[in-house]
């Protein structure tokens, strides 16, 4: 395969929006991998596609939400169409069913910021402070907030957080379509 072969191939492949390359036509990575890697150190590849030139650029970029006032972390990322929380906790002192409430409406602001929504949700991590009489009334308010058509792949664990008062703890991945 030649370097313009490969050229075209990133091109299509990159663009967002335009015509998919069909399987059929398209090179193995294995090939393609092996064509790239005979590029010198300092080549560069140039894109006449303005579309292709901005969105590997939007691939590269990092929005990080909910920064102020917290010096250790931000409350989400999102990076190459994929939005990450960190773990939400409520530091209210409530019950279960009330942090968990409180959690999952901070979570749908979060997510909001971020470009997405609840249906778009890929991944879930729980952590309830005490999982033999916490998962029954976690798991009722989850299934009135999830999206029944869309449910992400979901851990519960039990594990001692940070402070006495919390009783869960949750962080999830989306899509940010």
């Amino acid at each position: 395969m030649k370097l313009a072969t490969a050229r075209r191939f990133l091109q299509q492949s990159c663009a967002l929006g335009q015509q998919v390359v069909h399987k059929s036509t398209r090179p193995s990575l294995s090939i393609l991998s092996r064509e790239l890697s005979t590029l010198k150190p300092n080549a560069h590849l140039s894109f006449s596609s303005p579309s292709l030139s901005s969105s590997i650029r939007n691939m590269s970029t990092i929005k990080r939400i909910g920064t102020e006032g917290n010096p250790n972390m931000s409350s989400a990322v999102v990076h190459n169409g994929i939005l990450t929380t960190m773990g939400v906790i409520d530091p209210s002192g409530g019950d279960l069913v009330a942090q968990t409430k409180n959690i999952l409406a901070h979570i749908d602001k979060l997510l909001a910021e971020g470009g997405t929504d609840k249906s778009q949700l890929l991944t879930a991590n729980i952590w309830l402070k005490d999982i033999q009489s916490g998962f029954g009334p976690m798991n009722t308010v989850w299934v009135n907030w999830i999206d029944g058509s869309n449910k992400p792949v979901r851990a519960c664990t039990q594990a001692e957080l940070a402070l006495s008062k919390l009783l869960i703890e949750i962080q999830v991945t989306a899509a940010v379509p």
